[in-house]
């Protein structure tokens, strides 16, 4: 479990300290390729899983109110937020987002 954990730490901290770009053909192998040699056989249910829990959160993630949000630490807050594609340009308007609802209180 220490091993899968330090794997998905090593692979957020390249990519949110990576520059905002397509991605090449090369670097989607890579990335497709180390999943594939981390979850094995099995590699295409790890990904079909990854994307339909992202897409059941971003669905689920609109009906819960940014008071709630705001109880959990920053760092989680960001990565859910991150999950639900609430970040950047298409993040929530100001009184919507638990982050900036977390620091007014």
């Amino acid at each position: 479990m220490k091993y899968i954990f330090a794997l998905v730490f090593a692979l957020f901290s390249s990519l949110a300290l990576a520059e905002v770009a397509p991605l090449t053909p090369e670097e989607a192998g890579l990335i497709l390729g180390a999943i594939k040699w981390v979850a094995g056989e099995y590699y295409a249910i790890v990904m079909l899983v990854f994307l339909a829990l992202g897409f059941v959160w971003a669905q689920v993630r609109q009906f819960i109110k940014p008071e709630t949000m705001a109880k959990a630490p920053d760092w989680l807050i960001s990565i859910l937020e991150s999950i639900a594609a609430n970040r950047g340009h298409a993040k929530n308007e100001l009184d919507k987002n638990p982050i900036h609802f977390k620091r007014m209180q």
